[in-house]
């Protein structure tokens, strides 16, 4: 009981001298106040004075508990930073160990089946795309399909699905078996990055890649800045050394390297591993992006 009345007392001593405190600023801007405002503040001081001073340590508790949630969090994304950074630099340790033990798959009929596969996604024939990819099968009864960017905020891309009567899954590798080879590696890899030519909307557009499979590729960029067009084709010919894409194997795991130019970020050239395992995906990383020409547009959306 004593312990109460104590800190009743102080609760309302501290609203007391707050209360002094505002009517001194008050006064001295001048400011008009009616005496029986001032009148029911004292009067009524007493009764939410120990809620204040109940909710001063809740606030602390609180902030004190979300400042260790956060923390937490930090440490996590930390951890998780340095795993994804060892794991890129292990993927490309192996990457140049397989160089330097085996030769690289890429042949014409590589090339043939990527032109085919983008045509298909730019004419659009959304429904015969599986057709040129003879190392991927799909499960009984589903429909591979594209779900198109909403035209609605501040922008939106289109996905790859798969659908079965009224079932819709995004998780396309899910339902889809694949062979164990390097044919099979790039068939994946393709099909993994078209959704990169599929339509954009509004700030989706920053996504939006030309691929480049041979040099028959590149005068078929749609620069954004057209008037920079001979330029730029210009510079990606004398880069034509780099731009062939590469598929080989190391153990259980394939690297694909391919290019393509982006107007917001220019020709990159960029290495992925993949994992299959049982006829399935296991896994596609994206390992390393190597920029051979740095280019901005200027333009933003």
């Amino acid at each position: 009981m004593k312990f109460i009345l104590i800190t009743y007392g102080i609760s309302w001593l501290i609203l007391l001298i707050a209360f002094a405190v505002l009517k001194l600023r008050k006064s001295i801007s001048r400011e008009k106040r009616e005496w029986y405002k001032d009148a029911l503040l004292i009067l009524f001081a007493p009764i939410f004075a120990p809620i204040i001073i109940l909710i001063i340590p809740i606030f602390l508790i609180g902030e004190l508990i979300e400042n260790k949630k956060q923390k937490k969090l930090n440490m996590e994304w930390e951890k998780e930073k340095k795993e994804e950074e060892k794991k890129k630099l292990l993927a490309q340790q192996n990457y140049h160990s397989a160089i330097n033990l085996n030769s690289t798959q890429y042949t014409q009929d590589y090339a043939d089946i990527a032109s085919a596969l983008f045509s298909l996604a730019k004419s659009p024939q959304y429904d015969k795309l599986l057709s040129c990819l003879n190392e991927l099968t799909l499960q009984s009864g589903w429909i591979l399909d594209v779900d198109l960017c909403k035209k609605r905020g501040i922008g939106d891309d289109s996905r790859l699905m798969v659908t079965k009567g009224d079932n819709t899954d995004f998780k396309i590798w899910d339902h889809i078996e694949v062979n164990d080879s390097s044919m099979a590696a790039w068939q994946i890899y393709l099909l993994h990055s078209l959704w990169h030519a599929l339509p954009h909307f509004w700030h989706g557009g920053y996504n939006r890649r030309s691929y480049i499979f041979t040099s028959k590729d590149i005068p078929n960029i749609e620069f954004i800045r057209s008037e920079q067009r001979n330029k730029l084709m210009s510079i990606i010919y004398d880069k034509l050394e780099n731009l062939t894409p590469e598929i080989i194997k190391y153990n259980d795991m394939y690297y694909v390297t391919c290019c393509y130019w982006s107007d917001w970020d220019g020709l990159i050239r960029e290495l992925v591993e993949i994992k299959i395992a049982n006829h399935k995906v296991e896994s596609i990383f994206n390992v390393d992006k190597v920029i051979l020409f740095k280019y901005h547009c200027g333009i933003w959306f």
